[in-house]
């Protein structure tokens, strides 16, 4: 190919790519964080990501996101391992057939297999169908298969459609194998369920995470498969469900903002990763003392960061429970699912509602001011429990005090 062609392909291919993505990606961040002023000025603010993050039903629906991308890559795993190490390590009639069938999902995306599920195990399914025409089923009372399998549905939808794509990945991790060190291994006398955990299984890890990322963020982010089984607690449902409306409402967008974030992050902080860098740059000892320092600078990130979000999240609620009565003896600011059981089992009165209304305005768009105090919590704890920085937590006790 000639170098002007090269180039004029190169800009046409950049250019379609930065129309159709990267400017409608853009949108989505501005939106996210664009404010509009009564006179028509615009400012940019982390209010409304930080609503979706203190919102129990965005909380809920990022979470069961994360759960769907989880188990559906485990699914996905179960399915595709054994498939790739089948066409690796045995020779028989109709491989070749069969390395080409297990691709044939990659044909329709998830959700058509979940219209054609719906279609045969719904109320009007043709599973209540046949039993209502065979006499056990009343017509009148048709029995709801999905009603309370929903999310082992969902996972079920996504592994069948998504393990091609783990299949092929793991399937190039084999093929690079030296099958004379599966060989030493057995001459050696190591047992199958060995040479598998210890040669195997390591040297296809590559493979596993480049295949298990793709599988996860997909997952994680499927639409069309919980939309189709009405599983509407679920972050990209929120989002279809917020923005079709074509409103200016900014939440849907800061939610879809927080979903790229949790992708990034899962993604990116990913231990394999790192583990890859270090195997190609640095001798074993070496290696073996930065993965070590790694997986404490992570568990101390992971710990760290999950203080301070909590710290963000409860630090506007505990700011208006503070201002009514009764605070610290008949209620407290609830950090599990029992301590939220606990304000709606409040004797009806006042009190109550005062807490109830306290807590629906905390649910609300707020100003900087909580992750401001979310912050000052946490330099705080640490302060108070290291001797010369004891006089913190009083300049902190300023830094909270409105303006």
């Amino acid at each position: 190919m000639k170098r002007g062609t090269a180039i004029f392909l190169t800009a046409v291919i950049t250019l379609l790519f930065a129309v159709f993505f990267l400017y409608p990606a853009g949108m989505v961040v501005k939106q996210a964080f664009e404010v509009k002023g009564p006179d028509g000025s615009t400012r940019y603010t982390l209010e409304f990501i930080s609503a979706v993050f203190r919102n129990p039903i965005y909380r809920e629906g990022l979470w069961n996101a994360f759960a769907l991308g989880i188990t559906s890559t485990l699914a996905t795993l179960v399915i595709a391992f054994p498939l790739a190490l089948i066409g690796h390590r045995y020779d028989f009639f109709g491989r070749k057939a069969l390395g080409v069938l297990v691709l044939a999902p990659l044909i329709v995306p998830p959700f058509v297999g979940a219209v054609g599920v719906k279609q045969m195990l719904g109320v009007n399914g043709g599973l209540n169908a046949l039993l209502i025409h065979l006499g056990l089923m009343d017509g009148a009372l048709p029995y709801d298969w999905l009603a309370y399998g929903r999310f082992a549905g969902i996972v079920l939808m996504n592994a069948l459609h998504l393990y091609p794509i783990l299949y092929m990945n793991i399937a190039a991790a084999l093929s690079n194998l030296d099958p004379a060190m599966e060989q030493a291994a057995e001459n050696l006398g190591c047992p199958p369920w060995k040479r598998f955990l210890r040669i195997t299984l390591p040297l296809s890890m590559p493979g596993v995470f480049a295949g298990s990322s793709i599988v996860f963020i997909w997952a994680f982010t499927e639409l069309g498969v919980p939309l189709v089984f009405d599983y509407a607690r679920v972050a990209p449902v929120q989002i279809f469900d917020g923005i079709k409306g074509l409103d200016k409402n900014p939440i849907p967008y800061a939610l879809q903002e927080g979903l790229q974030i949790i992708t990034a992050v899962g993604v990116g902080l990913s231990l394999s990763t790192p583990i890859l860098i270090l195997q190609a740059a640095m001798p074993l000892k070496e290696m073996a003392a930065a993965t070590s320092a790694w997986q404490l600078t992570r568990a101390l990130g992971g710990s760290i960061g999950l203080a301070v979000f909590t710290a963000i999240l409860n630090s506007d609620m505990r700011s208006r429970f503070e201002q009514i009565p009764g605070y610290g003896t008949e209620f407290q600011v609830p950090t599990s699912a029992a301590g939220y059981r606990d304000l709606a089992a409040l004797p009806e009165g006042q009190t109550k509602t005062a807490v109830l209304s306290a807590f629906s305005d905390s649910l609300r768009v707020s100003s900087t001011s909580s992750v401001r105090h979310g912050v000052a919590d946490i330099i705080a704890i640490v302060s108070e429990t290291c001797g010369p920085f004891t006089c913190i937590p009083a300049i902190l006790n300023e830094y909270r005090t409105p303006e």
